[in-house]
């Protein structure tokens, strides 16, 4: 029975084979991608991953929802997704080795397995069956970024002039008057 309160290895397996994008792999495939992970259970709000930080680790949604959200120039902090359970939190920095892009909250509370980076690292050069359905989830996730990215780049584009400029100029004022670091140009 699915449990969202992961915490053993065992019901680690069992949470993990209910994800539908897991369907159709094995126990034993199963017990492999948890092996050296950790159910996390997070309160509502608490933060998984913030956005700059470095990024050494994945995160698999088994329950419950996480609020995306990234801070503008201005200092704004702007919701740009909600997660499911079986999403995957944290491809982007770990294949980029780049800082986290966003901050991942707990919204009303989750559990996620968390794992070690080396351990992703390690499923995928060995070719282990559990490491093709996290690779498509990740697939199916940066596609339906791009795709929400272009849909936003042609309202953009599909605003008058006038309005593209004016959005421009707010977002870019500070940088564009040399007040990037507080000081004088």
């Amino acid at each position: 029975m699915y449990s969202a309160d992961a915490t053993s290895p065992d019901l680690l397996v069992q949470n993990v084979l209910h994800l539908p994008v897991f369907a159709g792999l094995t126990e034993e495939d199963a017990a492999a991608l948890v092996q050296g992970c950790r159910g996390v259970r997070y309160g509502d709000g608490q933060v998984l991953v913030g956005q700059g930080e470095r990024s050494d680790d994945l995160y698999l949604l088994l329950s419950g929802r996480l609020r995306v959200t990234c801070l503008t120039p201005a200092g704004d902090e702007v919701v740009v997704g909600v997660a499911a359970p079986g999403a995957v939190i944290g491809e982007m920095g770990l294949i980029s080795h780049a800082p986290r892009s966003a901050t991942v909250r707990a919204q009303g509370g989750a559990v996620v397995l968390r794992m070690p980076g080396a351990h992703f690292g390690a499923l995928i050069n060995d070719a282990h069956p559990a490491a093709w359905p996290l690779l498509r989830a990740m697939r199916e996730q940066l596609v339906e970024r791009l795709r929400a990215v272009d849909e936003r780049v042609d309202a953009v584009l599909e605003a008058p002039t006038e309005e593209r400029s004016a959005a421009y100029l707010r977002a870019n004022l500070g940088e564009l008057l040399g007040e990037s670091g507080g000081g004088e140009p």
